[in-house]
C-alpha cells in the first residue's frame, strides 16, 4: 500500500505512460523551480522532493548515479539502471521550457544510446501545486493542457511540442486569491512544520510511486 499522501500506480498509470505499444520506457524525471536565493521556498517543492528521492542515498535501488551539466540549464543524473534519468532544472521557473528543451535534445543526441533500440521517452515533470494539499501528490497524465496557471508548465508547453506527464507536489493555496499574495506565498520558505510534512508524508509518498514503477516492468533496463 502507497503510504499516506501517496497514490497508487495503476494499470491506467502505466498505459497513460507507456501507451499502447508493447515498449519498454525510459522515464525522464525533471524537477523545475527557482535558483538561489529561492532554496527551501514552497515553489521548489519539485526540486526539494526530487533531490531527496533521487539522490546519492537513494532508496530506488537505481545503482551507481552520474551527473553533469547540461551548460546552465540544469544537472542531468543517470544511473546503472537505464529506464530512469533525472534532470533538476537550473533556470528560473517562468523559463523552465529551456531547461526542458535542452533536457530533450541530450536525449535525442546522446540519452537514447543508454537503453535498447525502440524505446519510448516519456518526460515526467515534479512541480509544485496549489490546488493539491500539503502532503499530498497527484499524478496526471501526459498532456499539454490544463496549466492551472503554474509558469513553469506554461514555458514548457511553450518550447517543446510533446505531451508529459506530472507528479503534483501538493503546497496548498492560502486563504487569500489575489496574484500577489499568491505571488508571495510561494516564494517564501516552508515553514517548521509544512517541511516536517515534506519529509514524513510528501517525499516518502513519491518515494513510493516511483518504486512502484520501477517494479512494474515497463521502465527500459
Amino acid at each position: 500500500m502507497p503510504p499516506k499522501g501517496g497514490l497508487r500506480v495503476t494499470t491506467e498509470v502505466l498505459k497513460s505512460l507507456a501507451g499502447s505499444r508493447d515498449k519498454p520506457i525510459s522515464l525522464l524525471v525533471a524537477s523545475i523551480g527557482n535558483p538561489l536565493p529561492y532554496e527551501n521556498t514552497r515553489h521548489n517543492a519539485g526540486h526539494d522532493v526530487g533531490r531527496a528521492i533521487f539522490g546519492q542515498s537513494s532508496n530506488l535501488g537505481l545503482g551507481q548515479r552520474t551527473s553533469k551539466q547540461l551548460g546552465e540549464q540544469g544537472t542531468l543524473h543517470t544511473f546503472d539502471h537505464q529506464g530512469i534519468t533525472y534532470f533538476e532544472s537550473k533556470q528560473y521557473m517562468n523559463v523552465s521550457g529551456n531547461a526542458i528543451k535542452r533536457l530533450m535534445k541530450w536525449y535525442k543526441e546522446e540519452g537514447y544510446k543508454r537503453v535498447p533500440q525502440g524505446t519510448i521517452p516519456q518526460l515526467l515533470i515534479l512541480h509544485d501545486e496549489l490546488d493539491v494539499k500539503l502532503g499530498k501528490v497527484s499524478y496526471k497524465a501526459p498532456t499539454r493542457r490544463g496549466n492551472n496557471g503554474q509558469n513553469g508548465l506554461k514555458s514548457i508547453v511553450e518550447k517543446i511540442p510533446d505531451d508529459f506527464a506530472r507528479l503534483r507536489i501538493g503546497i496548498s493555496r492560502p486563504d487569500e486569491r489575489s496574484p500577489d499574495v499568491i505571488a508571495q506565498y510561494v516564494l517564501e520558505r516552508w515553514t517548521p512544520r509544512e517541511e516536517q510534512v515534506l519529509w514524513e508524508t510528501t517525499i516518502p509518498a513519491t518515494e513510493a510511486f516511483f518504486q512502484q514503477l520501477v517494479s512494474s516492468g515497463i521502465l527500459a533496463t
